[in-house]
């Protein structure tokens, strides 16, 4: 290339000019190589730009399903609460009927004889 600009210019000077004029640079391979390493540079910055832009975008989403999720196993725990309460204190009445009127009168509402144990 080095040898075909000066050619090129001495020949025909208005090639040059309007190869200019069109912001037309005459390149060989040497001069071509750093452009092209820039750019393909920049194209990799470019790609981990937008691959991390995907990352926040998926975790933003991963959060947001996350404090549902959690809002989910809240609401079951004070549900289980609840409920172990409520089965508690249907255990504490139990007991105090059976104390109150002891197994021998509740036997026979539950289908039992007295010698009879309840099944499970």
């Amino acid at each position: 290339m080095g040898a075909v600009r000066p050619a090129t210019a001495a020949a025909h000077p208005e090639v040059i000019d309007r190869l200019l004029e069109r912001r037309v640079v005459i390149a060989g391979p040497t001069t071509l190589f750093a452009p092209l390493m820039n750019v393909a540079s920049l194209m990799t910055e470019h790609r981990a730009l937008q691959q991390a832009d995907q990352i926040l975008d998926e975790a933003r989403e991963l959060h947001r399903r996350m404090v549902v999720f959690v809002s989910h196993l809240r609401a079951i725990g004070s549900a289980l609460g609840k409920t172990v309460s409520v089965f508690n204190d249907a255990v504490g009445e139990a007991s105090v009927i059976l104390i109150e009127f002891g197994a021998d009168s509740i036997n026979p509402f539950l289908g039992l004889h007295s010698d009879e144990e309840p099944q499970a």
